[in-house]
């Protein structure tokens, strides 16, 4: 590190680590009495160690900061009352028209008598309509705006696959608009954002919609009308990180302003950049990152101005300890860590790599040590929560950076024309379009590990990831080298041997169904839950097998084609190897089954009743559909007998209390029976009624739902039924991830119950 960016990164460091350690402090010492003691401290040693004390001072100044700003203590809000809320929009409002939301950020909060007054931020869903009129979905409310609004709060509990649950943000529940009141105008500044966002997106208005879809996540960071595919397809690649604005996209707007400000004067061309960078960043909204490069970017500009050389590490440092100390929340922040990591990593990691690779052809040496160092130096943060790896992301960042550039610069010039030369729109684009057509051949392509290589997500992982990319890129003997690449690829996955026990696993996907069954290196994911919108496969299926060691699936089988049991599936084909989809026949028509059926590489195998099939040790037999059966939805799901050495488990679906009666009538009693359940439709009141109970006679039901889910599964009526039967409930939403395993080779076939986080295993006869 330059000497003379030393003092201002030391003293931000000390300053933000002091923050972040007094938010977490349960005492802290009286603040004039921390700093009459360091000050007589750094007057008493010599004036060589004086800095370090003044550093000292500096961290202990950050944690009583940090301390006064956290949030204090008086419990939460009732979840399901109503309360009042007033508090200040802190984001521009996003989603498709029907779910449009927003982050408010709280002045107070009152729940019948209590008032909480401390700052929280809350996502509120606006609804469609006032109850009566319809209302424009496009911008029903402003960035910076003050709202009083009437609602009841929800804890939002994100699924954890199989991993401890974590705590989501609160959700406000919102009736109708007329429980909205604007009680406050934004400021100056939101207003003229809002106005700018409003241009760009009707200026984007014309495009096809998967155009569309790209350029406006690339110019505003709006991914809400991306194609699911190329999300995916970047997301896999590690390229995901190009959607978020940061400097590459802050760097090229303000290119363009400098560039259109040809003919002014040195100083007045910077003050036009400068100008269109705050434009921009007003149009993005307080992002984290944008909010960061463009801090940087004017730091480096007022320097430029200055005639004094710019110095990166410096404006980083300044602009990571003015946002820490306007919000110290934002060091709790993904987005913030993941931006100023990578940030850090490119100053510090990319000359010196750019340097040491000679035997790069030199127009690659420094584009590929800027992706690698930016790559590398986000694994501490993101690894423990993708448990992916990227093999292939720093050499793809050579073409998809420049691309998606090019893209960006396109759609800004797309909006300029739409704003003031309407005859240049058509070839804008046409440009637009062609530029676009890579993507979707890109999402085309077959789950591979070189694109996505899950690994054990932790935080040892994580810097044992950063400890090996830096001695693959940094250390001399090529003998380390190797070591280090398959110290990478061997990372613990907790995989079995084929002599172990066999596994049924019930993963936390939510509201669906997701069970994993494992004989060793074969594994078969039955369902992978899923939204309508967002990636399950990446996010929750992918952390969840990689934590259980599986990389690739002998089989997908999907029961039925509704989203919570279908979309997890098809995003996660675009992650891992499978080498055969099961299913039931005739779901070809389901929308996310044709997309999951379009997947390159897995063959697709129709399964009906009477079918047995084999998964290492587990045989299975499905029970229905019959072949020419023709109902509808969920009564079409496919149902599973699953035998393990003694053991059987009985998979069924959502079917519902007709296809219930159908199977007592056509099939064997000893077919039916099983000792463990898996309770059809999440436990709804239209299935798993008293006779079909009575004939599986199940010691154990497993019932996948999502927390506080707004159907009310499991309904009290059916766990009713399964204690009076006297049956084991086991619940993800109250156990979470539920893991069964079976002793094939002992004479009763032990199955021993394991609730990895909710308590100890324990087994059952």
């Amino acid at each position: 590190m330059d000497q003379r960016n030393a003092p201002a990164f030391a003293a931000t460091a000390a300053v933000v680590i002091g923050i972040a350690l007094g938010q977490r402090a349960v005492y802290l010492p009286p603040g004039p009495l921390v700093f009459v003691l360091g000050g007589c401290f750094a007057l008493v040693i010599g004036p060589e160690k004086r800095r370090w004390a003044l550093w000292m001072v500096a961290a202990v100044a950050g944690a009583l900061y940090g301390g006064a700003s956290a949030p204090r203590g008086g419990g939460d809000p009732a979840e399901d009352r109503p309360v009042r809320v007033v508090g200040e929009v802190v984001s521009h409002p996003w989603g498709p028209e029907g779910e449009r939301r927003l982050w408010l950020r709280t002045d107070h909060l009152r729940q019948g008598t209590r008032v909480w007054t401390d700052r929280r931020r809350i996502l509120v869903g606006i609804p469609r309509s006032d109850g009566e009129t319809p209302l424009p979905v496009t911008s029903p409310f402003a960035l910076g705006e003050t709202l009083r609004i009437r609602g009841y709060l929800k804890r939002i509990e994100p699924a954890a696959g199989f991993g401890p649950a974590r705590e989501g943000p609160w959700r406000l529940s919102v009736p109708s608009r007329r429980f909205i009141t604007r009680d406050g105008a934004p400021e100056p500044g939101d207003r003229w954002g809002t106005r700018l966002r409003a241009v760009v997106v009707e200026g984007l208005g014309d495009l096809p919609a998967e155009t569309r879809g790209l350029a406006t996540a690339l110019l505003l960071g709006d991914t809400s009308d991306l194609d699911s595919r190329w999300g995916r397809g970047l997301r896999r690649a590690g390229l995901g990180h190009l959607l978020a604005v940061s400097g590459l996209h802050v760097a090229l707007v303000g290119a363009l302003g400098f560039l259109a400000a040809g003919r002014l004067p040195r100083r007045a061309r910077l003050t036009v950049t400068a100008a269109v960078m705050l434009l921009y960043v007003l149009a993005v909204g307080p992002k984290p990152s944008a909010i960061r490069a463009t801090a940087m970017g004017l730091l480096t500009l007022g320097a430029l101005a200055l005639e004094r050389p710019p110095r990166a590490l410096n404006a980083l440092a300044v602009a990571v300890l003015v946002m820490v100390l306007q919000d110290p929340a934002r060091l709790d922040d993904l987005g913030f860590r993941l931006s100023v990591s990578a940030t850090l990593g490119i100053l510090l990691l990319a000359a010196p790599a750019a340097q040491r690779w000679t035997a790069l052809p030199p127009p690659l040496r420094m584009p590929l040590a800027v992706s690698w160092s930016a790559q590398l130096s986000v694994l501490p943060a993101l690894l423990p929560l993708s448990g992916t790896l990227h093999p292939a992301a720093p050499l793809l960042g050579l073409v998809a950076i420049p691309w998606l550039a090019a893209v960006l610069v396109s759609s800004l010039l797309h909006v300029l024309a739409a704003s003031a030369f309407p005859a240049l729109q058509t070839a804008t684009a046409r440009c637009l379009g062609a530029l676009t057509l890579p993507l979707s051949a890109f999402s085309d392509l077959p789950a591979h590990a070189v694109w996505t290589f899950p690994v054990t997500p932790s935080a040892a992982t994580g810097w044992g990831a950063l400890a090996a990319g830096l001695a693959v890129g940094w250390w001399p003997r090529r003998a380390l080298r190797v070591l280090a690449l398959l110290w990478i690829l061997g990372m613990p996955g907790g995989g079995a041997s084929h002599r172990g026990p066999l596994e049924v696993i019930v993963l936390d996907v939510g509201q669906g169904d997701s069970i994993l069954l494992r004989d060793g290196e074969r594994a078969a994911l039955v369902d992978g839950g899923g939204w309508r919108r967002g990636d399950a496969g990446g996010r929750v299926l992918v952390p969840a097998l990689a934590r259980l060691g599986v990389r690739r699936l002998s089989a997908a089988v999907l029961t039925h084609g509704d989203t919570d049991h279908c979309g997890g599936l098809r995003d996660l084909s675009a992650y891992l190897p499978m080498e055969e989809i099961w299913g039931p026949p005739g779901l070809g028509t389901v929308p996310c089954v044709a997309e999951l059926l379009t997947t390159r590489g897995p063959r697709w195998r129709p399964l009906w009743r009477g079918q047995r099939l084999v998964l290492g040790r587990f045989k299975l037999e499905v029970l229905w559909p019959r072949p020419a059966d023709r109902q509808p939805g969920n009564d079409r799901s496919l149902v599973l007998s699953v035998r393990a050495g003694e053991r059987r488990i009985l998979l069924t679906g959502d079917i519902e209390e007709g296809t219930e009666r159908r199977l007592l009538r056509g099939t064997r009693r000893e077919d039916l029976t099983a000792d463990v359940l898996k309770v059809a439709h999440h436990g709804s009141r239209s299935s798993s009624r008293p006779p079909f109970l009575a004939a599986v006679s199940p010691r154990i039901a497993v019932i996948s739902a999502g927390g506080g889910n707004r159907f009310g599964h499991p309904h009290p009526g059916v766990l009713a039924d399964l204690r009076r039967a006297g049956t084991q409930i086991l619940r993800t939403d109250v156990h979470g991830p539920i893991r069964l395993r079976i002793h094939p080779d002992r004479a009763r076939g032990d199955l021993t119950i394991d609730l990895p986080f909710a308590g100890r295993p324990r087994s059952v006869q």
